[in-house]
Order: structure tokens, then sequence, then C-alpha cells
């Protein structure tokens, strides 16, 4: 007898378990077609059916006894679900034993209310308001005249600042040529000494600018050819410096034709040193 039982028990367990499988299966695919809009999705049975609402993830099993609200997408899903939170912008639900999450601006309906976004406002800022208004201006021939005699008087001011700079640069330039012009008269009275005392006419060369310069060289007993190097003075740099040193050599020369130490003649390329050089040498015996 216990057998008959075990044999029988067994047979009723196996078909018991035959019906359910298809049954489960079934109820999972009904699930999914009413969640997705009538779309029906066969998964394996082992795997937790699963259905895609735009950028999220619903699972696809029968609704919990704690759903007591539903949300309809705009894509048409309706969701059985329990809402957690909800603000301007944002709806977090509870549904299928997951949380969710979704922005207002993808549900249609929440417990058949519909969602109708606010208009976003365009805030256009408002002109600075000027720091100070502008002063009104005086058209009147009184101020007409006013600016006129203004501007006049500015104008004199700068043409006499401008007539003074000009007047002291004038000046400035009058006294440096004059001390040259006596330097020059100086130098020259000193050269025709020198040339009398050495016997080398014409002395009166010394007033003729250059012919002046062959004077020296007369009484220097240089060769002109000597002359050639002060076209040199005009090489940048170390022109002047060929030209002061040919000048020195010269002088140096004239000291030893007046019998005089050397040295005297190569202070004269030495400004003021040149003036008592230049009268030792001319004016002493």
């Amino acid at each position: 007898m216990k057998r008959l039982f075990y044999f029988f028990a067994a047979i009723y367990l196996v078909t018991v378990f035959a019906i359910n499988c298809p049954l489960q299966q079934t109820y999972a695919q009904e699930a999914a077609a009413d969640i997705s809009g009538n779309q029906t999705i066969l998964l394996p049975q082992e795997a937790a059916p699963v259905i895609t609402s735009e950028n999220h993830l619903i699972p696809a099993v029968p609704v919990t006894q704690n759903s007591k609200d539903k949300i309809i997408l705009k894509n048409g899903t309706q969701i059985d679900c329990k809402i957690l939170s909800r603000n301007n912008e944002l709806v977090k639900i509870d549904a299928y034993s997951a949380e969710f999450s979704y922005f207002l601006d993808e549900i249609a309906e929440i417990n058949g209310e519909k969602i109708v976004l606010p208009e976003k406002k365009t805030v256009v800022a408002a002109p600075a308001a000027p720091a100070q208004e502008e002063a009104a201006v005086d058209t009147s021939p009184a101020a007409a005249v006013e600016k006129l005699k203004s501007f006049t008087e500015a104008v004199g001011k700068d043409k006499k600042a401008t007539a003074i700079a000009a007047g002291a640069a004038f000046g400035i330039i009058a006294i440096l040529c004059f001390i040259g012009f006596l330097f020059y008269v100086y130098s020259c009275i000193c050269l025709q000494a020198i040339a009398k005392k050495t016997a080398q006419e014409p002395a009166w060369l010394a007033w003729i600018p250059v012919a002046n310069v062959f004077l020296m060289c007369k009484i220097a007993s240089v060769n002109y050819l000597w002359l050639l190097a002060l076209l040199l003075a005009f090489i940048p740099f170390i022109g002047p410096l060929i030209s002061l040193g040919l000048t020195g050599f010269i002088w140096y020369k004239i000291a030893l034709a007046r019998n005089k130490p050397g040295w005297l003649g190569v202070l004269v390329v030495i400004p003021l040193a040149n003036l008592a050089a230049m009268g030792y040498l001319a004016f002493t015996d």
C-alpha cells in the first residue's frame, strides 16, 4: 500500500509541475505585453523579464500590492508604481521592487493628471542706466563766443610756448656757433704765428679752411698724402678715431719743429688743453 501511495504522489507532483511551468511563462509574457503596449517579449523562464522605456529599464514582473500610483509616459508606456518623491523637474518612483527616476518632460500623465511644463521665460537684461545724465549743451551765441575765446587763448598759449622753446634752441645754437667762431679765430692766429716762427710761407693760409691743413703738414714736414687719411673720418665708429689720431700726429711733428716736447702737440686733441698747447707753441720763443 505504501508503494502504491508513493507512486500516485509522484505522478501528482509531476503533473502539477508540468501544468505550473507554462502558466508562469504565460503570466510573465502577459505582464510584459501590458507594460510595453501590447508588445510580447519571449524570455527564458530563469531570466528576469525586462522592458526598455527610452532611457530606463523596467523589470516586467507583476505589480506589487504596494503600487497605488499610475504614470503614463509620452511614448505610451503605462507604469503602476509608488511615487517616492516629486519636484518641478524629476519624479522618483518605486516600481517592480526597484527605484527609477523620470524627468517631467518624459511623462504625459500622473494619476490621470496631465503634465504641463511651464514655459521658460527668457530674461532680458535691462540696459545699464547712465552714470550721469549728459549736461545740456548751451548753443547760445554768448556760449559760442566764450568757447571761441577760450580756444583762441589756448592757441595763443601754445604759440607762446612754441616760440619760447624755439628761441631757447636758437640761443643755444647761436652761443655754440659764437664759441666755435672764437676758437677758429684763435687757432688761426696761433697757426699763423707758428708758421712765421718756422719760416713757412705763406702764413696767411692759416685763415683759409682746408688750405690751413696743408700749411700744418708743411710746418710738420709731413707728406701731403697723409691728408688722404682724413677721408677715413667718414667711416662709422673708427673714422673719428683715425682723424683724431692723425691730428695728434701732425701737431706732434709741429711741436718738434718748434723745438718743443712732442707731447705738447698731442695735447691739441684734448679739449681746453688744446688752447694752452697752441698758445704755448705760438707765443713762446
